[in-house]
């Protein structure tokens, strides 16, 4: 996010008069990572799925309206008073994820064809049965 969201989330806090540790126990998370939030420090979080967990939690708190954005990083929409949340990774599957999977089902469907396959029919039995056939008959 830029300096300008960074400086209404400050603002509407300050205007609700809610301080850094009200907001830590509202979110059950420490109060630096409060202001990681409002200084947009995704670093601060284990992982980009949990900043933006806790942002839209901070956000429904100060009564600040958001939406997704998906195709651009513009912060703030048209309508006023409704924030938009960036996304900061590519969406689409990385190449290697999608040659690994293809692997992994080529070995694991040949290996599932090893025990479902039924093995060819011996041809010693085959003669032990027409030997054992030719002696019952001869009976």
């Amino acid at each position: 996010m830029d300096s300008n969201i960074n400086n209404i989330i400050i603002a509407k806090r300050n205007e609700l008069g809610i301080s850094i540790s009200e907001v830590a126990n509202y979110l059950k998370i420490k109060p630096q990572l409060v202001e990681a939030l409002e200084q947009s420090d995704v670093s601060a979080f284990p992982g980009e799925v949990f900043y933006r967990g806790f942002l839209k939690q901070y956000l429904k708190l100060l009564n600040i309206e958001f939406k997704e954005d998906n195709y651009n990083n513009t912060n703030i929409a048209s309508q006023p008073g409704i924030m938009t949340l960036p996304r900061l990774y590519n969406s689409s599957p990385n190449l290697i994820y999608i040659i690994l999977s293809l692997i992994f089902m080529i070995a694991f469907s040949s290996m599932f064809d090893q025990f479902l396959s039924v093995p060819d029919a011996n041809p010693l039995s085959s003669e032990l049965n027409s030997r054992i056939t030719k002696l019952v008959d001869a009976n």
